[in-house]
């Protein structure tokens, strides 16, 4: 896996947000194409922040919508 972690915000919940251009239009093949990189930035940020995050998302850029992981 190969990125930057484009957002994500600590507070009341923590919160991972992952834009991504896709031309995919499913919802599935999105949230199957990236789940792993996802739950790796999100290792990554607990171990560094020391913290839990509650929920993930990819933000479709393409299509402006925004997929719970």
């Amino acid at each position: 896996v190969q990125g930057i972690v484009d957002f994500f915000a600590i507070g009341k919940e923590n919160i991972l947000i992952d834009f991504k251009f896709s031309s995919v239009k499913s919802e599935e093949i999105i949230k199957e194409r990236y789940r792993k990189q996802i739950q790796l930035y999100t290792q990554a940020i607990e171990k560094g922040f020391d913290i839990k995050i509650d929920k993930s998302y990819i933000l479709s850029l393409k299509y402006n919508q925004l997929i719970e992981i």
